[in-house]
């Protein structure tokens, strides 16, 4: 609720401030298309129920790998709103992460009442792959390193992040051959979380330039980082 606040007040003051520039007539947008890595922190994708369980089992071998890694591509449009002050909007689509467990089960021998039953080892597969995209908006703060040429900027906004995850569990033998396969649910998750940017541009000309941004994410090991060709589309 306190992220939901933040960010309500923080586009009130990107609309006063987008009022005041109008009024001024002196805004300059950019519009950029970028490609981007992105690395999540470990802990957001958390054990689910079933991990735990398998966890505490010693009849079983179980483990589990994250691929918490991805890149990504961005749409984005900036603008100028005074000598040093700006808005930016950010659109970031195409990040996959996924999660796989795996289950060892040795050969067991089960009683029954038609006599002793012997299970070949069997290997059990649990995947989980997770797709998201995420909504910005920042304002920030550029000074010039050499005019109308080079700018370093910092920013500061919220991103409104959307995730969708399926998984899929299959069933083989020692030797990869697979008895079944089984499609799971998908779940939807939605989250605001704060973030600060850092950013270094590039002017080739007057319309188009290119722009480096880093964005880490406070209070957790989650990095952004994303080169961005912009072009000027009015001022």
């Amino acid at each position: 609720m306190r992220s939901k606040k933040s960010l309500w007040w923080f586009t009130i003051s990107l609309i006063v401030l987008w009022v005041t520039n109008v009024q001024a007539k002196e805004s300059t947008c950019s519009l950029g298309l970028g490609v981007g890595y992105v690395k999540i922190s470990a802990s957001v994708l958390k054990l689910t129920n079933l991990e735990k369980k398998l966890e505490k089992r010693d009849d079983v071998t179980h483990s589990r790998s994250v691929d918490n890694e991805s890149t990504a591509h961005e749409l984005s449009i900036d603008c100028l709103l005074s000598e040093h002050v700006g808005v930016r909007g950010s659109y970031i689509d195409g990040m996959e992460f996924s999660i796989v467990n795996t289950v060892n089960s040795p050969q067991l021998s089960v009683d029954t009442l038609f006599g002793k039953i012997t299970l070949p080892p069997l290997t059990a597969r649990v995947e989980r792959e997770v797709e998201g995209s995420a909504t910005g908006i920042f304002l920030y703060y550029r000074w010039d390193i050499i005019p109308s040429f080079a700018n370093v900027s910092i920013q500061g906004g919220s991103y409104y992040v959307r995730a969708k995850g399926h998984w899929k569990a299959s069933l083989e033998n020692v030797d990869g051959e697979k008895y079944f396969t089984l499609l799971g649910e998908t779940e939807y998750q939605r989250e605001y979380f704060p973030s600060i940017a850092f950013s270094g541009n590039l002017n080739f000309t007057p319309s188009m330039g290119l722009s480096a941004h880093y964005m880490p994410v406070p209070g957790k090991t989650t990095r952004m980082l994303f080169l961005t060709f912009t072009w000027r589309l009015w001022r």
